[in-house]
């Protein structure tokens, strides 16, 4: 299997070592070697920084939900419905989207087979605080303390 690889614990299924959930399956991968995995990836970045971000559910008018805010870290984030909204059908279950760490700035990628995942991300796009991400029929407000 290359360097930049991994079977995934639940399907056995290869994937890619920077995933935090399996695309083929949606279970959360654990990956208890991945520090030294990436530093030789990314020799650039320091490995004692973890970066931090925050996405927040924004109730559209007339709707009666908490404002929940997840907490996510790592250089390498897969959302799902898993991690963001379990209820909302609209999210899919396997990748909906990935926001990635690289050079002190954060970048939002979509991952979702039918392109639900909006900023409309045809490349790599930071993400700054404040900014608006639409997973499906959902907003979230992205936050970080890691610029």
């Amino acid at each position: 299997m290359p360097e930049d690889k991994m079977a995934c614990q639940e399907c056995g299924k290869e994937i890619d070592i920077t995933c935090s959930f399996c695309p083929h399956c949606g279970i959360r991968v654990h990956r208890p070697t991945i520090r030294r995995q990436i530093k030789n990836i990314a020799e650039t970045e320091p490995e004692d920084i973890t970066p931090h971000c925050s996405l927040t559910i924004i109730p559209e008018e007339n709707e009666n939900i908490p404002s929940e805010k997840m907490e996510y870290e790592g250089k390498s984030i897969i959302l799902n419905r898993e991690n963001t909204e379990v209820s909302n059908r609209t999210i899919t279950s396997k990748e909906q989207a990935e926001i990635v760490f690289e050079d002190g700035h954060w970048y939002l990628l979509d991952r979702s087979e039918l392109r639900t995942t909006f900023i409309q991300a045809n490349r790599k796009i930071e993400i700054i605080p404040d900014d608006i991400i639409v997973l499906g029929d959902r907003r979230f407000k992205f936050e970080s303390d890691s610029l």
